[in-house]
């Protein structure tokens, strides 16, 4: 292990556990770094600090970043890639990775070496305080063809510790579930999408039940309680869940104790914003981070695309870091209705029914001027009380009106997309011929 890695395992384990003050102060000093590098170096940020007529050190703290715009994918993407990247900076101690692309428009993401390993190691640390052992044998669930991915095996996993063994997503699952009971595993981790399409297998096939890891990661998609439930009713593992992404690394994870997720401030700054001020507790808003460790290509206020709530509370040994509520979907998803009303993805939530596994929305527009159709396709199980789901279905036309129509429709799956990713929204219009 090299001098840098120690310092970087140092400074993660060091920081893990500050005072709510001292975590402040920490983040602060990483912002005003991170701030006066992309000034320094990246010509995009040098022209937005000038147009504001301020410099990196007038931003003191996050509370003073309202002062720079929010940046969007679409930004970057409409942007040569020089202005986005770090001058001077040597392209052979960077990698070139890619977002999942959930939004149909992937993004090209220049990452140091060194800030890479950094990422890894954080993701570690969060694993290794939710219940990771050095010595657990894990199963990672993914795309091997993702040009992300890597199976290198490090010289400390030849010794025994943080030991991984990769499976193809695009395995079918019988197949897959074969592998992993093959596998001595203590730890998978995976999306909530491919794991409850396991679990469903194993509900139906007993042999399977002998795959008992003691603890399973996840990531990537939307956890449901009900897709939750069912994991853990089937693998017979504590289940926990983690909020990442290619362009902030481990943004937070979810608490055993509270159920909430812990924002990883000292790595990086999330703000949740609405109309372009921060959101009150228990308001939905979109996810902004500011990545404090991303120097070849920083993301200050970038705008995820995601939804969520700040959560008011207090968790023990967590008081002091900023609390989310699990993410609800993505920006995006919002759907328009003819009257200007926007609603958000969570405004029908069928998961909160036992018996359902798993649901999509589909939002059709007419392009005559007839009314809007949303449908809810629903995965179900034979435990789902249709009734109450029903009853909900009423309650929420009465508030949607005549202009749009609620249906619900059972499903027997939902079309898995590209790196077992689900659109939870699909909107789409329609002609008259196609109604």
């Amino acid at each position: 292990m090299s001098l840098s890695s120690i310092q970087t395992c140092f400074e993660l384990w060091q920081s893990r556990n500050l005072s709510s003050d001292e975590l402040k102060r920490h983040q602060a000093r990483k912002l005003r770094a991170m701030l006066r590098q992309a000034y320094d170096h990246v010509p995009f940020y040098r022209k937005i600090f000038d147009k504001k007529g301020i410099t990196p050190d007038d931003i003191l703290s996050a509370e003073d970043l309202y002062r720079l715009p929010i940046i969007r994918r679409e930004d970057i993407q409409a942007s040569p890639v020089e202005e986005f990247r770090a001058a001077g900076i040597d392209l052979q101690t960077c990698v070139v990775r890619r977002t999942g692309g959930s939004t149909g428009k992937p993004l090209n993401i220049l990452t140091h070496r060194q800030d890479l390993e950094f990422e890894a190691l954080a993701w570690i640390r969060t694993w290794l305080r939710l219940g990771l052992k050095i010595t657990d044998r894990q199963v990672v669930i993914k795309d091997l063809n993702d040009h992300n991915f890597s199976d290198k095996t490090r010289w400390f996993q030849h010794l025994g510790f943080l030991q991984v063994r990769y499976v193809d997503l695009y395995k079918q699952v019988p197949l897959l579930l074969e592998e992993l009971a093959n596998c001595q595993l203590e730890v998978i981790r995976g999306s909530p999408t491919i794991l409850g399409a396991l679990a469903k297998e194993i509900s139906k096939t007993p042999k399977y039940k002998e795959i008992r890891p003691r603890l399973i990661f996840t990531r990537g998609d939307i956890l449901s309680a009900q897709v939750k439930s069912l994991l853990e009713e089937n693998f017979g593992s504590r289940v926990v869940d983690c909020y990442g992404a290619t362009e902030g690394g481990c943004i937070a994870w979810q608490c055993p104790n509270c159920g909430s997720y812990h924002v990883n401030e000292d790595l990086l700054v999330v703000e949740v914003i609405k109309n372009g001020q921060l959101v009150t507790p228990g308001e939905v808003g979109e996810v902004v981070i500011t990545n404090l460790f991303s120097r070849a290509m920083p993301f200050i206020r970038y705008s995820l695309g995601d939804l969520c709530r700040i959560e008011d509370k207090t968790c023990g040994e967590h008081s002091g870091t900023l609390c989310l509520q699990p993410i609800l979907g993505r920006t995006a998803d919002q759907i328009v209705l003819r009257d200007g009303r926007v609603i958000q993805p969570d405004f029908f939530r069928p998961d909160e029914f036992e018996g359902v596994l798993e649901y999509q929305v589909i939002h059709e527009r007419i392009h005559d001027g007839r009314i809007d159709q949303l449908t809810v396709r629903i995965v179900k199980d034979h435990d789902l009380h249709q009734e109450m789901l029903e009853a909900v279905r009423q309650k929420d036309q009465e508030f949607l009106g005549r202009e749009c129509n609620l249906s619900i429709e059972f499903v027997d799956s939902i079309q898995v997309e590209g790196q077992a990713k689900f659109k939870r929204v699909i909107s789409k219009v329609l002609t008259q011929a196609e109604s």
